[in-house]
């Protein structure tokens, strides 16, 4: 019977696939069995030595010299089978020509060579040379490891007892190393190999290991550890040319057999130092740049330092600066901390000896430090730097000192040849750094010296950098740091981190031809302070005849401390006392100062002489100076504009965001009391020192914090003069003392009263006292008031009081005074109803302003009605203003950690004011939320707890309402702790439809306490509900907070409608939508993350503006408990408002069957007790007999069953298995298409919003259709949708449980690669990538859409295994080749190819870019887009 012309077509197309995909098979497999094939050394004298070529595409061509290292030449040559690789030498071409490049990170990797190959142009390609019959394996480098040798096409070990020196030499010959250095077996790993059967005699001359003559041996294993290991040394490779020996010169290394210079960028002298021990020279001395226009090596400093062979870190470049260096040729340091320190060897006859101290002088010491480009000696003497047995140099030194080097220094013949323990010459020179051009040696422009003097570059210097130059000039103490204008010369560029890190100054310099600025530093010349935390604090040591001496306290004063502190720089002096700083074992300075005070330096200062040399303990004088700052333009020097003096400049302080707790450090550094205001002041643009406060509270001194700016705010501050409060928990609260005379001194409890204490809080800008008690805030030893102060209370300051005289000097323990301040009344709630509601207002700075709506929530504000002893809040309301306006800005966070409101203000300018309301006279303590907790209640400004028997139902309902909560759910005592308060002595007799409880009637109640356990703890319900639907279990959610407002549609899913459901005593929860609005509307933002946190849900509600009002549907009769999701659980039924549990014997699977249709799940998959735990609750009293085709288990026909409890285990757990509720519709498989999801009986589509690959891999998954290729956005008309979040999918999850109903225009259109063959050849090419222009589907230029726009992609250094991600994507079988297409500039998409194979998708791979070069794709397999009909 003849077939329809479409079935016959249909035929034909599945033979042609079948074989299109034989054919490609065994290509695929031809080409693995020949896969040396594609590699091949043309021209050489054997196959293992000529021009390197690769086939790609089908063509032959050689490979391009770029980037080419022997370790790429290592992988070609085992790849060829042949040994190690020798050599590869560049070839130049006459001209350009198209050549195949590999990429050398790509084949450490260890990709196929093929992979990371990509066309290129160029004139110089690569000649190679492996050895043909040896090879060294698991070696550090090419030079070194287990030897093999080949033969028969095998490759065999060799046994250390065939094989000797002389072979080990020609072997190393062989592989275009040095001679052999280490022969020894099980140096590198041993394996179970064939082992070589001859024994090589090798005169030593030969050029290869199988010239040799050899005999045939027995063996045919070797003993464990006796494989021959072979180290050869390194052939020279690095060479300095030009200089006067071989020590010194431009730096020139050998690379893939070409000699070029070394860049000079970034070379330090510990970089250096590698190449001096190299060569083997002695210390590295200097570096310096020289022009070029040269081809050159970049070698980067720190791979020198990772241990790598400078030529393993050379890579081609071009650079006007090549590297210049000098080495030491015959002395060198070893083992100390710098290049200018170590034991001392000498170089003679190419070995290098140790010197012994007896045969070696100071005059010595300093030709050594000068050869080495060193600083004068500073330490001369044995065994500082270790000991090694090594030759010890035989001859005395007698230098002149003025020699350039130790070797032209006379010497005489010295019997020794060995040193005693300890005696070899430790020698320390002293840093090559200079200040030059100041008054003195410790100022002017710092230089430093390598070869030559030349000056440092300001960048990055601050005062903590010039700690250490004067230090190590043994200067004094750093007192500024400037900059001057260059010249235009070289400066050396010094960062601060190797500064601070320990390392020579020197061993830090990089060379910079800096246009900017030179360094000019001032040290004092004769005074410092050590061991402080500050340069203003430590002990004070004094310089005179080049030595250091510390000073007794008995010969240093006041005066003298001040002239001290003016010297630095610092501010007055305000500690001066001895063994503050440590002590030490030095001189002591033996004259008394006298000093004016007037003075600018100490040594300016008259003196006497004394005749102690040296101090008892702990009277070494230790002086802290007080910072550089002062208020300036105040009634008094505790009040004005702060400023501060950094560098030589007093400058004003601009206002940022500082508070009082800054100014309190700042105020107790002035030696003021107490930080009373902190205000902004307006003037003209001035230069300002800009400080963070939080710096300078974190311990750093304020000159650390500082950094120079232009300001109109200028920061004013206020501190009090002559009172303060210590130890305290704010600014208003500590053990008090008063200063009289420049001192504070504590005061008796005896001598102050309570009208004393409404001055002092008075004048700290605090509220009434509130507590007056000693001990309260700990106890000193200090000096106590003399005084009995005698206020009238109206004083403005406690000194501006009476006072008589008081006998005594101290206080009894605990009577020293402590006194209590609350905060000022600065807040307030104004235009409301009583003084606990209304716009919320703080005073600040002297200055009452509203506070700004910042994100505000019922939690928050607890804080606040607290604050104004109100209740708790019961509502929060924003109130927008029509225009700008000065508001405080709070952070709720800084509220919550402790700190007053006054103190967490800074200005700020918005229209949106906080409305608060506070419950006036009832507050619940102590609960999970603001509805719960022990009941107290207010009365004549004090609060107290209520008995239960003077409290019921109907008076509960009163309080729940006005506090703005649900009905009561629990009445109960003892539930919320107990207290020892007083008790409410009145029984309430509420009829539960008064607004407030003090509303109620009363009658007088003897009680005056509670019996344990009895105070009211009452529990109200949560005040939000469903409306709008068919029962209380359904409808949009509204929350109440003064009225009923709706919630905003904010992300819910049916997780977050689950815990609302059980919160309303509603079943399961079904859905979750959203309803349209007709305009924006004030609503409820609450978020996922809010509900799930267990707090009560209006306490996270925010004001904000939505389209949409959340929608919920809850079941009215019947859930699950405790199972892994909603469809799965101990079920329980609801009747007459309790849930009871079910038992097994009254429960079938035709009632499962209702049940999980009534919950919107699948059919049931498992119906087993004790499943899901067990509680004591009621059960069920009736056996339900459901036909299983209910809607629900209520309507299902039921009979009276005895039972009242179940055996243990044999309550029903159920689990309904998910529904097939997902599916791809209008792709060309079930595996590609819009996302539709079927939930409450509706197909939708789904919304896209932030979808991605993750998320649609759980629909692939679910679906069968193997992984997720694309999820991306389709336009559609709006249209009813199922919203879903990507991060609520998770593998395992049911994807119904994240939806809700919405609206959008935009829909999720998501394909999955597919399992089976046939979905595979009716998948479309996933539109976000295609191949065009060439002969099939699966060749052409590659071309993506992102951002909705096809574009090329550029050709960028991509691979063939960058390209078999893009063939795989197209289902096109694998990538068979890349090619660069040249075209006219245009727009294109970059795709990074190390993104691409990491296994991003390709749109997250994607920047736009303009280029002249495209890329050409080339797949092995066709797809086959027919489709079945």
């Amino acid at each position: 019977m003849d077939k329809p012309r479409g079935q016959h077509q249909r035929d034909m197309d599945q033979l042609v696939v079948v074989v299109l995909l034989l054919w490609s098979s065994g290509l695929q497999a031809k080409e693995n069995y020949n896969s040396t094939e594609f590699v091949r050394l043309m021209g050489g004298v054997s196959r293992c030595t000529g021009t390197l070529e690769l086939k790609n595409l089908g063509e032959w061509r050689p490979v391009d010299f770029s980037d080419f290292s022997l370790k790429t030449a290592a992988v070609v040559c085992e790849h060829l089978d042949c040994g190690s690789a020798v050599s590869a030498e560049a070839r130049n071409e006459s001209s350009a020509r198209s050549v195949w490049r590999i990429k050398p990170d790509c084949v450490r990797h260890g990709a196929a060579l093929r992979q990371c190959v990509v066309s290129r142009p160029t004139y110089s390609t690569v000649n190679l040379t492996c050895s043909d019959s040896v090879r060294l394996l698991n070696g550090s480098s090419l030079c070194s490891g287990r030897l093999e040798v080949k033969s028969n096409q095998s490759w065999s070990s060799v046994c250390e007892a065939d094989f000797d020196q002389q072979n080990a030499e020609v072997v190393c010959r062989e592989l275009g190393c040095g001679p052999p250095s280490v022969l020894q077996g099980a140096l590198y790993g041993e394996v179970e190999a064939p082992v070589w059967s001859k024994e090589f005699q090798c005169g030593g001359h030969e050029s290869a290991l199988l010239d040799c003559r050899s005999s045939g041996s027995p063996r045919n294993s070797c003993s464990p550890g006796k494989a021959v290991g072979l180290t050869c040394s390194e052939l020279r490779r690095v060479k300095l040319v030009g200089g006067a020996s071989h020590c010194a010169g431009i730096l020139e290394v050998s690379h893939l057999r070409k000699w070029r210079p070394v860049s000079h960028s970034y070379w330090t002298l510990k970089a250096a130092a590698v190449v001096c021990e190299h060569l083997d020279c002695g210390s590295a001395v200097s570096l310096e740049p020289e022009l070029s226009g040269k081809s050159l090596w970049k070698i980067k400093q720190n791979c020198i330092k990772s241990g790598s062979a400078l030529w393993e870190c050379a890579t081609s470049g071009f650079s006007s600066h090549i590297l210049k260096l000098t080495c030491s040729d015959s002395v060198r340091l070893l083992n100390g901390s710098s290049l200018c320190s170590g034991r001392l060897e000498v170089k003679s006859n190419q070995s290098w000896s140790s010197v012994c101290e007896a045969d070696f002088d100071q005059q010595d010491a300093e030709v050594v430090c000068r050869e080495l480009s060193c600083g004068p000696p500073s330490v001369l003497q044995g065994a500082l730097y270790g000991e090694v047995e090594a030759p010890v140099w035989s001859k005395e030194y007698q230098c002149g000192g003025h020699e350039s080097a130790l070797l032209d220094c006379r010497s005489s013949g010295s019997a020794r040849n060995s040193c005693s323990p300890g005696k070899a010459v430790g020698l320390t020179c002293s840093e090559p750094v200079r200040l030059v051009g100041g008054a003195s040696r410790c100022a002017g422009a710092m230089e430093l010296k390598q070869g030559e003097w030349r000056a440092v570059s300001h960048s990055y210097w601050t005062l903590k950098e010039a700690v250490v130059v004067c230090e190590h000039l043994d200067c004094g103490s750093a007192v500024s740091v400037r900059a001057k204008s260059n010249s235009g010369t070289f400066l050396w560029r010094i960062k601060s981190d190797c500064v601070h890190s320990g390392s020579a100054l020197r061993e830090c310099a990089t060379q910079s031809y800096i246009l900017s600025s030179v360094l000019y530093l001032t040290c004092m010349d004769s005074v410092r302070l050590l061991n402080g935390s500050s340069l203003c604090s430590g002990r004070l040591e004094v310089k005179s005849n080049q030595s250091w001496s510390s000073v007794c306290e008995a010969d240093f004063d006041q005066q003298n401390a001040e002239v001290v502190c003016r010297e630095l720089g610092c501010g007055p002096p305000s500690v001066l006392q001895g063994a503050l700083y440590g002590e030490v074992e030095a001189p002591v300075w033996s004259k008394e100062f006298q000093c004016g005070g007037h003075e600018s330096a100490l040594l300016d200062c008259r003196s006497s002489s004394s005749a102690r040399n040296s101090c008892s303990s702990g009277k070494a004088v230790g002086l802290t100076c007080s910072e550089p700052f002062r208020l300036e333009g105040g009634a008094s020097r505790c009040a004005g504009t702060l400023k501060v003096k950094i560098l030589g400049h007093w400058r004003p302080v601009s206002y940022n965001d500082w508070n009082l707790k800054a100014a309190a450090i700042l105020c107790e550094h002035l030696d003021c009391g107490s930080a009373v205001s902190v205000k902004l002041h307006k003037s003209s643009v001035n230069s300002v020192w800009r400080i963070k406060p939080d710096c300078f509270t974190s311990g750093s001194a304020l000159w650390e914090c500082a950094t120079s700016d232009y300001s109109w705010h200028i920061l004013n501050l206020t501190c009090s003069d002559s009172v303060r409060l210590l130890n305290g928990s704010s600014l208003c609260s500590g053990r008090l003392e008063v200063k009289s005379n420049q001192s504070w001194s504590s005061v008796c409890e005896a001598d102050f009263d309570q009208e004393d204490a409404e001055v002092v809080c008075r004048e700290l800008g605090c509220g009434p006292p509130s507590v007056l008690q000693g001990a309260l805030y700990g106890e000193v030893e200090a000096p106590v008031w003399s005084k009995e102060l005698q206020c009238g209370g109206h004083e403005s300051a406690l000194l501006d009081c009476r006072s008589s005289g008081s006998a005594r000097n101290s206080c009894s323990p605990g009577k020293a005074v402590g006194l209590t301040c609350p905060e000022p009344n600065d807040v307030r709630l104004v235009g409301g109803a009583s003084r606990c509601e209304g716009t919320l207002e703080v005073k600040n700075l002297g200055e009452w302003r509203p506070v700004h709506d910042f994100h505000w929530t019922l939690r928050d504000a607890v804080v606040l009605c607290e604050h104004l002893d109100c209740g708790f809040p019961v509502l929060l309301q924003r109130s927008q203003e029509s225009s700008m306006k000065s508001v405080w800005k709070i952070k709720p966070d800084c509220v919550h950690s402790g700190s007053p409101l006054r103190e967490c203000a800074t200005s700020d300018y918005d229209i949106s004011i906080l409305n608060l309301a506070c419950s006036h006279s009832v507050r619940l303590l102590n609960g999970s939320s603001l509805c719960s907790g022990r009941l107290e209640v207010k009365s004549d400004q004090s609060w107290s707890s209520v008995c239960e028997a003077d409290f019921d139902q109907q008076d509960a309902e009163v309080v729940c309402r006005e506090l703005g909560c649900g009905p009561p759910s629990v009445l109960q005592g003892a539930l919320y702790e107990e207290v020892e308060a007083p008790v409410w002595s009145k029984e309430y007799q509420c009829g539960g439809h008064e607004s407030a409880l003090l509303d109620c009637r009363s009658s007088g109640s003897a009680r005056n306490n509670c019996l344990p356990g009895k105070a009211v703890g009452l529990t109200c319900s949560e005040p939000f509900r469903l409306v709008g639907g068919a029962n209380h279990c359904e409808g949009t959610v509204e929350v109440k907070q003064g009225g009923w407002r709706s919630v905003g549609s904010s992300d819910w899913s049916l997780k977050e409608a689950a815990a609302v459901c059980q919160h309303l005593d509603c079943g399961s929860a079904v859905s979750v939508g959203q309803r349209k609005v007709v305009s924006l509307r004030s609503m409820w933002r609450i978020t996922p993350d809010c509900v799930h946190s267990g707090s009560a849900v209006r306490e996270c509600a925010r004001l904000n503006l939505f389209f949409y009002i959340q929608h919920l549907t809850c079941q009215d009769s019947v859930r699950l408990l405790n199972g892994s999701s909603l469809c799965s659980g101990r079920l329980e039924v609801k009747s007459n408002q309790s849930w009871s549990s079910v038992c097994e014997a009254d429960f079938d699977q035709q009632d499962a069957e209702v049940v999980c249709r009534e919950l919107g799940c699948g059919p049931p998959s498992v119906l087993q007790g004790a499943l899901y735990e067990e509680v004591e609750a009621p059960v069920w009293s009736k056996e339900y007999q459901c036909g299983g085709h209910e809607s629900a288990l209520l309507d299902c026909r039921s009979s009276g069953s005895a039972r009242n409890s179940c055996s243990p285990g044999k309550a029903v757990g159920l689990t309904c298995s998910e529904p097939d509720r997902i599916r791809l519709v209008g792709g060309h498989s079930h595996c590609e298409g819009i996302l539709e999801l079927k939930y409450l009986g509706d197909w939708k589509p789904v919304f896209v919003r932030h979808w991605n690959l993750k998320a649609a891999a759980v629909v692939c998954e679910h679906l069968g259709c193997g992984s997720a290729v694309s999820a991306q956005s389709e336009d559609s008309t709006e249209k009813n949708v199922w919203l879903i979040r990507p991060d609520c999918v998770k593998p395992g999850s049911a994807l119904w449980e994240c939806a809700k109903s919405g609206y959008s225009s935009n829909v999720l259109k998501v394909t999955c690669s597919g399992l089976q063959a046939e979905e595979k050849h009716n998948a479309t090419e996933p539109d976000d990538v295609r191949l065009v222009g060439g002969a099939n589907l699966c060749a052409g230029t590659v071309e993506v859409k992102h951002l909705g726009e096809w574009r090329p992609v550029e050709e960028s250094d991509w691979t063939l295994k960058a390209a078999a991600v893009v063939c795989e994507h197209l289902d096109c079988g694998s990538a068979v080749s890349v090619e660069q297409r040249q075209k006219s500039l245009t727009l294109v998409w970059q795709l990074k190819p190390d993104c691409v194979q990491s296994g991003s998708a390709l749109r997250d791979c994607v920047s736009s870019s303009l280029s002249f070069f495209v890329l050409d794709l080339t797949c092995s397999g066709k797809p086959i887009r027919q489709k079945y009909l």
